[in-house]
């Protein structure tokens, strides 16, 4: 589905998979169910995606990975090279996972450091 507007496309190119289903879902939602027109239902899904996601336009990627025997959350600003990366490193990447969620289960901080080469 290719959005009405162009600036709702702009940003659906962002999203990853999860997200993009629960755009288009939500779109849907308002559309068909709650009678708006296209444009609007699609402008409307597109900010309550934001509002759950704030990160999910912006470009960075979170991974969760097993690196040097520890866990660690990854920040990327792209997931596949995120991945290769730490394949390189003799790491164990994982699927991309919420952002705040990490930031939750680390007790609402934590410290950013580059990967090892």
């Amino acid at each position: 589905m290719t959005p009405v507007h162009p600036i709702v496309e702009a940003l659906l190119c962002r999203l990853d998979d999860n997200l993009r289903e629960a755009f288009e879902e939500r779109a849907g939602i308002l559309q068909f169910e709650a009678g708006h027109p296209r444009d609007l239902a699609e402008a409307l899904a597109m900010l309550e995606v934001i509002r759950t996601n704030p990160l999910a336009v912006s470009g960075v990627t979170h991974l969760r990975a097993r690196i040097e025997g520890s866990e660690a959350s990854v920040l990327a600003v792209n997931a596949a090279s995120a991945r290769d990366r730490i394949t390189l490193i003799e790491g164990l990447p994982s699927d991309s996972v919420s952002l705040a969620d990490a930031v939750k289960e680390i007790g609402s901080m934590g410290v950013l450091r580059p990967l090892p080469s």
